[in-house]
C-alpha cells in the first residue's frame, strides 16, 4: 500500500496491489483509515468503497485533505495510516 499527494486537490491518493487471490476475483476491498480521534481503525466507504467497481479495478481512491483533518484528527504533515484486505469465495485477506 502506498499514499501519494493528489497534486490537483491536495487529497491522499492511497493505492494498493492486489493480493493472492486463490484462482479467484477479488469482489471488493475494504480500506481501513486509523482515526487519531477515537484511536481506532476506521472503514469510510464515502471516500473509498472497495465495493465500487472503479476502485476495485483501479485499486485506489482519494481522501480529502479536508476529511483526513476534521474527521480522522489529521495535520498537514502527518503521516496518515491505512490497511486493506481483499475478499473473495475463501473470505478475506490477512
Amino acid at each position: 500500500m502506498t499514499t501519494s499527494i493528489d497534486s490537483v486537490t491536495g487529497g491522499v491518493v492511497v493505492s494498493w496491489t492486489a493480493p493472492y487471490n486463490n484462482a479467484q476475483t477479488i469482489e471488493k476491498y475494504q480500506v481501513l483509515i486509523f482515526n487519531k480521534i477515537t484511536n481506532d481503525w476506521t472503514e469510510d466507504n464515502t471516500y473509498c468503497n472497495g465495493s465500487d467497481s472503479t476502485i476495485l479495478a483501479k485499486r485506489n481512491c482519494t481522501f480529502p485533505m479536508q476529511v483526513l483533518r476534521d474527521t480522522y484528527g489529521y495535520n498537514f504533515r502527518d503521516l496518515v495510516t491505512f490497511k486493506y484486505s481483499a475478499y473473495n469465495t475463501y473470505g478475506w485477506s490477512v
